[in-house]
C-alpha cells in the first residue's frame, strides 16, 4: 500500500510542476539564450502531463504515457548537456535525438487499437534504450564531478536520487511497502530549481561586476581623453585652450583675494631658419626639449603651455612683476646654454625672446594681460632678441639687460 493520501500528493505535484514550468518559460522568454530554463520548463511540462493523467482518463492514455516515456529523458539529456557540454558527445546526442523522434513518429502513426496490442513489447524496447541513456548521462555527470564542473555535485545527486527511488520502487512493486511515485521527481525538481536559481543569481552578479568594470574603464578612458584634449600632441604640455580655461580660474581667484600672478610669453628666435636649415623634425625635437626645460623650471602650481607655433606661455601664480622678471631671465639663460644635436651630430643652439606682464587690479581678463606680455615680447624682438622686456608701472617698456 502507498503511504499517505496519493491524490493529495498528486495535486501538490501538479501545482509544483505548473508553477515551475510557467516560471522557467518566463525566464527563457526574458533571457532568450538561457536554454537551461527552457529545457527545465519542458521537463516540468511533461511531468505535469503525466500527473494530470491520474485525474483524467482517455482512450489514448497508453500512447500519451509512451510519448512521455520518450520525451522526458530527451529533455533531461538536453538539460544536462546545457550544464556540462564538455562531458556529452554531440554525435551521441544527435543519434539519441533522432531515435527519440523516430519513436515519437511511430507512436503517433500507429492506430490506437493496434498500439494497445504492441504497447507492452514496445515499451520494453524503449526501456532498453533508457538503460543505455541512464548509463550515458550518469557517466557524463560523474566526469563533471571529477573535473569539478560548476554545480556538478548537486545535479549528480539529484539525478542519482531519481534513479535510486525509481529502482527501489520497481523492486518493491509487489511489496506492501510502496514509495509514492513522485518522490524522486520532487527531489530532483527541488535540486535543479535551486541550482538554476543559484546560476541566475551568479549570472546577475557577474553582469553587475562586468557593468561596474566597464563603467570604471569608460570613466578612466574619458579622463584620459579629457587629459589628451588638454595637451599639445607634440610637446605633451598644456595647449592654448586648456591654458585659458585654467588661467581664468587663477584670474577669478586674484580678483577675489588680490593674490596676483604674472605671465611670460616666449618666442624662439629665428625658428623658421632652424626648420629651413636643419629640417622640421629637428625643429620639433627642439620644441620638445624646450617644453621639458620650461616645465622643470617652474613650480607645479604654475601653468606652462604651448601658445602656438614656436611660442610658449607660462602663468606664474602669486608671483609679482619683480620676481617674474628674475624667473624670465633665469629661463632665458637656460635656453641660451642648451645644445641640440641633429642627425649629423651638428650642435644647434637657440635663444628666446620673452615678454613679461603682471596682473593689476584693473585687468579685466587674461587676454588683456597676455596682450601686455605680447607687446613686451615684440619690444624684446625689436631690441635685438634673446632678451626679456616688461612694462613698468609708469607705462614705459623696459628691456632687461643681458647678464
Amino acid at each position: 500500500m502507498e503511504t499517505g493520501n496519493p491524490m493529495a500528493l498528486i495535486y501538490f505535484m501538479i501545482g509544483c510542476f505548473t508553477l515551475n514550468s510557467l516560471h522557467h518559460f518566463f525566464l527563457f522568454f526574458f533571457y532568450k539564450k538561457n536554454y537551461q530554463a527552457l529545457y527545465f520548463a519542458l521537463i516540468n511540462l511533461v511531468a505535469l502531463t503525466f500527473n494530470l493523467m491520474h485525474l483524467f482518463s482517455t482512450p489514448y492514455d497508453q500512447k500519451i504515457g509512451s510519448l512521455i516515456f520518450i520525451a522526458n529523458p530527451f529533455f533531461f539529456l538536453m538539460f544536462m548537456n546545457s550544464f556540462f557540454p564538455e562531458e556529452f558527445s554531440p554525435l551521441v546526442n544527435k543519434i539519441y535525438a533522432g531515435l527519440s523522434a523516430l519513436l515519437f513518429l511511430i507512436i503517433l502513426a500507429v492506430p490506437n487499437g493496434l498500439y494497445q496490442t504492441i504497447f507492452a513489447p514496445f515499451n520494453r524496447g524503449v526501456m532498453l534504450i533508457l538503460i543505455f541513456y541512464s548509463i550515458y548521462v550518469l557517466q557524463a555527470l560523474v566526469r563533471a564531478v571529477i573535473y569539478k564542473r560548476e554545480d556538478s555535485l548537486p545535479i549528480f545527486l539529484g539525478m542519482a536520487m531519481l534513479l535510486s527511488f525509481s529502482f527501489v520502487r520497481y523492486l518493491l512493486k509487489d511489496s506492501f511497502v510502496r514509495i509514492p511515485n513522485p518522490v524522486g521527481a520532487l527531489f530532483l525538481m527541488f535540486v535543479y530549481t535551486m541550482t538554476l536559481a543559484k546560476r541566475l543569481s551568479d549570472s546577475y552578479y557577474r553582469c553587475s561586476e562586468v557593468v561596474e568594470e566597464k563603467t570604471r574603464a569608460l570613466n578612466e578612458a574619458n579622463i584620459q581623453l579629457t587629459e589628451l584634449a588638454m595637451r599639445d600632441p607634440l610637446t605633451g604640455i598644456y595647449n592654448r585652450r586648456s591654458f585659458f580655461e585654467q588661467a581664468d580660474h587663477v584670474l577669478h581667484h586674484s580678483q577675489r583675494y588680490g593674490s596676483g600672478f604674472s605671465i611670460l610669453l616666449l618666442d624662439v628666435d629665428f625658428f623658421k631658419k632652424v626648420n629651413d636649415v636643419y629640417g622640421h623634425q629637428m625643429g620639433d625635437s627642439i620644441l620638445k626639449g624646450l617644453a621639458d626645460m620650461l616645465t622643470s623650471s617652474v613650480r607645479d602650481a604654475d601653468l606652462t603651455a604651448r601658445y602656438g607655433g614656436e611660442e610658449f606661455i607660462i602663468l606664474l601664480d602669486q608671483i609679482i612683476l619683480d620676481e617674474a622678471v628674475s624667473i624670465a631671465e633665469k629661463i632665458r639663460r637656460k635656453v641660451a646654454g642648451m645644445e641640440f644635436l641633429d642627425t649629423e651630430e651638428r650642435r644647434i643652439s637657440v635663444s628666446v625672446s620673452i615678454g613679461i606682464a603682471s596682473w593689476e587690479k584693473e585687468s579685466p581678463s587674461v587676454l588683456d594681460i597676455i596682450k601686455g606680455a605680447d607687446e613686451a615680447l615684440y619690444h624684446s624682438k625689436k631690441a635685438g632678441r634673446n632678451m626679456s622686456s616688461y612694462r613698468d608701472r609708469k607705462g614705459d617698456m623696459i628691456p632687461v639687460l643681458r647678464t
